[in-house]
């Protein structure tokens, strides 16, 4: 049996659609991961910044640290994972390590940069200013990892944007659910796929 060259097309197509789903669930599979991790840092210091201002001002600059390293756990357990069940040779592995690196140094330079040239922020600018660059990143994300993840950054954006201008009193407990939890659920529909 021979194939006329629009069915082998079709064919062709189906192989790359179910190549192109694959990544992109393998993709939302492995951000679900950060997304679920940083709506607990979200939710945790939120509700402790606003709910025990005497230790809130604590909650930071502890779950920070405590998030990021634990980000870089699962960077190296993934990057470890990815290295066995992978076909890229040692020289693409080794690229994408020091992408991942120099996009961490990036990261973690904005914000010390960019609190030095604004002027004084309150604490509810600072947190509104610092999610807000998170709801863009993973809209930016959205762009190469798929849809969900750009809907989640919108969604995210809005939340931030929408306490901010209308939530007085107890913005860090709407930061807490409404952000943490956005954060949460999101990682869960994207580990549904």
């Amino acid at each position: 049996m021979q194939l006329s060259p629009q069915d082998a097309s079709e064919a062709l197509d189906l192989i790359d659609s179910a190549e192109h789903r694959a990544r992109e669930r393998n993709g939302y599979r492995e951000a679900s991961a950060f997304l679920i991790l940083w709506g607990c840092v979200w939710l945790v210091a939120n509700a402790v910044t606003d709910l025990a201002p005497v230790n809130g001002r604590l909650a930071w600059p502890i779950a920070t640290p405590l998030g990021t390293l634990a980000t870089c756990v699962l960077v190296f357990l993934q990057f470890r994972r990815g290295a066995r069940g992978c076909q890229r040779t040692p020289t693409q592995r080794a690229l994408i390590r020091r992408r991942t690196l120099l996009l961490g140094i990036a990261i973690l330079g904005f914000f010390p940069a960019m609190l030095t040239v604004l002027p004084p922020l309150t604490g509810r600018q600072g947190n509104a200013f610092v999610s807000l660059f998170w709801a863009f990143a993973y809209m930016a994300a959205g762009a190469w990892l798929g849809l969900r993840m750009f809907i989640t950054g919108v969604v995210l954006a809005a939340a931030i944007l929408v306490g901010y201008l209308f939530v007085q009193s107890h913005f860090l407990l709407w930061m807490a659910v409404v952000s943490g939890g956005s954060l949460l659920l999101a990682g869960f529909w994207l580990r549904r796929t």
